[in-house]
């Protein structure tokens, strides 16, 4: 599982660059998710779905479709019910590898 805050509409430089520095085929084998955290605007960027086609362009192979988080403000702490939103996706995420 991969995620980062949104930074600039895409994913924080750190995770940009180990993403990039990905071969095609190092993950070949290996189960992936994506997530973002995000404030909740009328208009915002995709750091998951950017994070999961570059695990995918990786080999990776991709078991759920990427998952916003939302925060208030710009740091957080997460909005009410993003925690049981997160444990939500973490038991399809398990259910999906068949544990």
């Amino acid at each position: 599982m991969v995620g980062s805050p949104i930074n600039g509409w895409r994913p924080t430089p750190k995770i940009t660059s180990l993403l990039a520095a990905l071969s095609d085929g190092s993950l070949k084998g290996v189960n992936a998710a994506a997530f973002d955290t995000r404030v909740r605007m009328f208009i915002h960027g995709d750091a998951a779905k950017k994070i999961s086609h570059a695990l995918k362009a990786g080999g990776a192979d991709i078991i759920a479709e990427p998952m916003p988080f939302y925060v208030k403000g710009s740091e957080g702490p997460l909005r009410d019910g993003e925690i049981e939103k997160a444990q939500g996706w973490a038991r399809r995420l398990l259910t999906s590898l068949g544990r």
